[in-house]
């Protein structure tokens, strides 16, 4: 019996050792395994957002500055270069920012949507005007669409008959920057404010129009100013100016060109289950396959039943949902 119970206990402490090494070595393994396969699921989210090219973000660094460092490339989000996050909604996540505006803006007659249409699509095209803004407005004349251009100052000084065109033929005109230089406009509050004033003064004097609605460049939060977004933001409801991300992406904006094909694959794919779209575009120079992707982009849309409208301060906001706090 003495035997037994020696034999019991030498098992015992053998054992029980055995088992607590093992359990320990099996935690390290599981941790080493979950940060592996995260590591491979970041990986796989930036490769899906790179060759969708939702951005020009710092996936291929933006034309007017591409000596930014490959390290700033992740773009995890629907089209917001630099910063790994939420994406753009259609709510109010932040609307206690969005100060009513007690300045007198004279605006542009913009399109109402169908009110008995519960989607709607809000074309919308940055760093324009171009000649290629001149063919996408024949488009839209031809399907009775209107849009919204986010405009540059270098642009506007180029094209401002172009400009006081879009105008004319009813669509919204926005700010987006007067110089577009990220690392200078992002700087600081004050630096976005006079980049945005001397752009907002700019379409004012070729157009007639106070601009009212407004784009960040790179969105509302991306890797040059997501230390000030929240401020940013702030300030910029305070100036009267409403803003708008996006939640569709046509993928134009990568350096180099994509397919007609491809920006209607883009779109078709981003904008699956939403029914208020606000659609990123570019009608800068070299934009070619987007006006040839425009028809088709539009068929479908009207197809799947969205009525078409310009951004206004009233329309329902689309923001990203990532403002740092």
């Amino acid at each position: 019996m003495q035997f037994f119970r020696q034999l019991i206990l030498t098992l015992l402490f053998i054992i029980l050792p055995l088992c607590l090494v093992a359990l320990v070595t099996l935690s390290i393994l599981f941790i080493q395994m979950k940060a592996e396969l995260q590591g491979q699921i970041n990986q796989l989210q930036t490769q899906i957002a790179s060759s969708m090219g939702l951005h020009p973000g710092l996936t291929t660094a933006p034309e007017h500055a591409q000596s930014v460092a490959l390290a700033r490339t992740t773009d995890t989000s629907l089209g917001q270069p630099g910063y790994s996050g939420g994406v753009a909604q259609n709510s109010g996540e932040f609307a206690s920012l969005d100060l009513e505006s007690t300045v007198d803006r004279t605006t542009q007659p913009v399109q109402t949507p169908n009110l008995l249409s519960a989607k709607t699509a809000y074309l919308t095209f940055d760093d324009g005007p171009s000649p290629r803004t001149t063919e996408i407005l024949d488009v839209l004349d031809d399907y009775q669409v209107q849009a919204t251009f986010f405009v540059t100052n270098p642009a506007l000084e180029d094209y401002p008959d172009i400009a006081r065109d879009l105008v004319a033929r009813g669509h919204a005109i926005g700010l987006h920057s007067a110089s577009h230089k990220y690392d200078e406009i992002y700087q600081s509050v004050d630096s976005f404010l006079t980049d945005i004033t001397e752009n907002s003064a700019l379409i004012e004097s070729i157009t007639g129009v106070v601009p009212s609605v407004l784009r960040f460049p790179g969105g509302s939060v991306n890797a040059y100013n997501e230390k000030i977004a929240a401020d940013l933001i702030a300030a910029v409801a305070g100036q009267g100016f409403t803003y708008f991300d996006w939640n569709a992406a046509s993928g134009d904006a990568v350096g180099q060109p994509i397919s007609k094909s491809k920006i209607v694959e883009n779109v078709r794919k981003t904008r699956q289950g939403k029914n208020s779209l606000v659609i990123l575009f570019h009608d800068s120079t070299g934009k070619k396959t987007t006006v040839q992707a425009l028809p088709d982009v539009i068929a479908d849309l009207q197809a799947d039943g969205y009525a078409f409208a310009a951004l206004s301060p009233e329309s329902a906001p689309v923001r990203f949902a990532n403002i740092p706090g």
